[in-house]
């Protein structure tokens, strides 16, 4: 226990870190902020803007809170009637989060965009609706609550984790090489641990600072997420809160988005554990602190050029004349490639990640999101693996 936690003092006892630390925080807090002050919200001819507008259409909402039911939209339509001003550039005015859905999901209108909408008239009975056919199809519950906002905490949790990335990789890569930097690995393993215990502690520390980096960060932003635009939204369908829309075939959007969200979340912390393992192996094998970053960094963005190399491949192979069987052979081996690219930390922290894996396998969705994750873990183990013979080698030379 002492010599794990002088392991993770050295890794972050330097006044920088806490400074970088602030600093991811106060970013995350800014840019909440801002999503937050562009909200509006009008009801009974009384405009609402950022914190006031939120709760404004949080309070309506909890009036018609529940099931979802044609006279609730219709006692909607009646009390609130439908957006009637879109301005340029910008869009409706004189809405709020309850006629904006009536409009959108149970009625004549449509509003795709500023210069694309068409003012609705009346409700529809949502057994004739795409959305009510869908959600009868696919023998899923319709509920109405607040759920405007989560959709940004997908993107404000991405730029999350891309810090918490950087902060592991200019940390975590310093655990082994700064031995050898320092030229004292040799007394180090003279002490009474040994070179085993050593590594051990090493790989402890590296890993409980990765899991406190995702863990502040993570429920940081739910409590920011939670405590403004409330919980009851994360209820509702994935497909209604995430991207505006549900599809019988696809049945990532009928999930709860609360599972979604936990989904996604999950992701993450696979994605950061994965990248702290790699900067362990790079770290052992490194000769100094500038190295094992530039490695490390290096490692961490490669994926995205084996990305845009298999985009290549997939639209150039079919022009190529090769036979069906070949071409069959060969679309099988680049999606299992594809599927290990998507297991690399860069791409499960990306926002979008669960939905690019449901989309390779429309009859499942669930066999390249097991690739992606079993890769994942293997790869993690096989990089502290690494990690700590090739220290132990060093140690038994």
């Amino acid at each position: 226990m002492r010599l794990y936690k002088m392991e993770l003092y050295k890794l972050c006892h330097k006044k920088i870190f806490f400074l970088c630390v602030l600093c991811t925080f106060s970013l995350i807090l800014v840019l909440f902020i801002l999503n937050l002050q562009a909200k509006t919200s009008a009801i009974n001819g009384i405009c609402y803007r950022g914190y006031a507008a939120v709760k404004a259409d949080r309070e309506i909402t909890a009036q018609f809170h529940g099931t979802l039911t044609d006279e609730r939209i219709q006692e909607i339509a009646n009390q609130y009637g439908f957006p009637q001003k879109v301005e340029k550039y910008y869009g409706p005015t004189d809405s709020n989060f309850l006629n904006r859905f009536v409009m959108k999901y149970a009625s004549d209108g449509y509003l795709y965009g500023w210069d694309d909408y068409k003012i609705a008239t009346k409700t529809i009975p949502l057994a004739e609706t795409q959305l009510g056919q869908t959600a009868a199809n696919a023998q899923k519950e319709l509920l109405l609550e607040y759920y405007d906002g989560w959709n940004e905490f997908l993107k404000l949790n991405m730029i999350g984790m891309i810090l918490a990335s950087i902060l592991v990789l200019c940390t975590v890569s310093t655990a082994f090489c700064a031995e050898n930097q320092a030229h004292t690995k040799p007394l180090v393993f003279t002490t009474k641990e040994g070179p085993t215990k050593d590594a051990l502690a090493k790989i402890a520390a590296s890993f409980t600072l990765t899991v406190l980096l995702w863990l502040t960060i993570s429920l940081f932003l739910l409590l920011l997420y939670g405590t403004v635009y409330g919980w009851d939204g994360l209820n509702c369908l994935t497909g209604l809160v995430i991207d505006g829309s549900i599809s019988q075939y696809w049945k990532l959007t009928l999930l709860p988005c609360k599972l979604y969200l936990a989904a996604t979340v999950s992701l993450n912390f696979l994605a950061l554990l994965e990248l702290c393992a790699i900067t362990l192996y790079i770290s052992a094998r490194s000769r100094s602190s500038f190295q094992s970053v530039s490695m490390a960094a290096v490692c961490w963005a490669m994926p995205l050029c084996a990305f845009f190399i298999l985009s290549g491949l997939y639209h150039t192979l079919p022009s190529c004349g090769l036979a069906y069987s070949v071409l069959l052979v060969l679309s099988i081996v680049l999606s299992l490639i594809h599927c290990m690219v998507y297991g690399m930390p860069i791409y499960l922290i990306n926002t979008n990640i669960i939905w690019e894996l449901s989309v390779m396998d429309n009859r499942t969705e669930i066999l390249p999101f097991f690739i992606a994750i079993m890769f994942a873990c293997v790869f993690c183990a096989l990089c502290l693996l690494g990690a700590y013979r090739k220290y132990r080698k060093t140690a038994d030379k």
